[in-house]
């Protein structure tokens, strides 16, 4: 079973790479439910490196200890316009003695592809893990203009807050209708939030923190309206309808 990202129908690629025997089920797993490729090493050469550069992967997990081994020289080696890591804490019960190994796993992802903080933020038993990856697959850059991308970045909005990802599910249902904005609430906020499993004042929430946190950076004025043709005043905080509907129109 390969997993495809919404809307494009192109099969996202993704590799676990790994050693110990404890992380084996969780590969195997992902294997079958998300097409994740079972990448098993003994050790980290130049040979490695290259086979996880020429996968073309939009994701890659590793064990904690390969990262640290490999991270320098494989971020030089990767196109990647950027990097979104996230640290991954597992539980392995064993299902015959019930005892528990606890371990970690790193994700590195192309800024093409982002998950929910929910799958960063405590420990999960391995099939939580799975269908998290499985069913919170959102959107390429592709979708949606690259601008939005860089603007995040240029006011200090980043992927590890969870309204981040809201906001970009939001753009994305605003930009094939834009009478979603007349009605957020009841519209847009609720749409939203079934894609992440989550209620519409949780949607709204978390996108309001995402411009309060944006706010604090000092940089949404001057980048907006010298960059992208905003007009905001000086202390000018948008509203999150404003928010949207600026962003909508790159």
């Amino acid at each position: 079973m390969k997993l495809r990202l919404k809307g494009k129908g192109q099969e996202m690629k993704s590799i676990f790479v790994r050693r110990e025997q404890s992380s084996l089920k969780l590969a195997e797993k992902l294997e079958y439910n998300c097409g994740t490729k079972n990448f098993e090493v003994t050790e980290i050469t130049n040979k490695e490196i290259c086979e996880m550069v020429n996968s073309s992967c939009d994701v890659i997990l590793f064990e904690e200890s390969i990262f640290h081994d490999c991270f320098c020289e494989l971020s030089n080696r990767l196109h990647w316009v950027n990097f979104n890591s996230g640290i991954i804490d597992v539980a392995s019960i064993n299902p015959m003695t019930g005892v528990t190994v606890n371990y970690r796993v790193r994700m590195l992802s192309s800024t093409n592809n982002y998950f929910p903080l929910e799958l960063f933020s405590e420990r999960h038993e391995e099939n939580v893990i799975v269908n998290i990856i499985k069913t919170n697959m959102l959107t390429r850059q592709a979708d949606m203009p690259m601008k939005v991308y860089d603007f995040f970045r240029k006011v200090g909005l980043y992927p590890n807050l969870s309204g981040y990802a809201y906001l970009v599910e939001a753009i994305k249902f605003v930009s094939h209708n834009p009478e979603l904005l007349r009605n957020l609430t009841k519209g847009l906020y609720p749409l939203v939030g079934k894609s992440f499993g989550v209620s519409g004042s949780v949607v709204e929430r978390g996108i309001r923190n995402a411009v309060d946190s944006m706010m604090n950076k000092g940089k949404f004025q001057e980048t907006a309206n010298s960059l992208y043709g905003g007009n905001f005043g000086k202390y000018e905080k948008p509203t999150n309808g404003e928010f949207i509907s600026f962003l909508s129109l790159m």
